[in-house]
């Protein structure tokens, strides 16, 4: 699908295995053990940050580097969504614990 590669390394896949086992756990562990809003809100601020300034930085570029940006911003937002799918699932378990 996207092949993009850095050296010898695949960055699809790379960001694939980052995601399910970086990302995805510590957001999981963030949402349902941690109190602090802050705390809980960290990866997505940062994913956020480093989102737009792939986006700022294909929109201050010419060539081919505004085409490397824009697949980094892609890459970054789908490192976004799971973080949004278990804000999600930790929204639809507070509102059972409510109940």
């Amino acid at each position: 699908m996207l092949d993009i590669w850095f050296g010898e390394i695949e960055l699809t896949t790379l960001v694939l295995l980052l995601t399910l086992f970086v990302v995805l756990p510590v957001q999981i562990f963030l949402c349902f053990r941690v109190k602090h809003l802050f705390a809980r809100l960290l990866p997505v601020l940062l994913l956020s940050a480093l989102l737009l300034i792939c986006i700022a930085a294909g929109m201050t570029h010419s060539g081919w580097d505004t085409l490397g940006y824009t697949l980094l911003a892609t890459l970054t937002g789908l490192m976004l969504l799971p973080c949004g799918i278990v804000w999600g699932i930790w929204a639809i378990v507070q509102s059972y614990k409510k109940k």
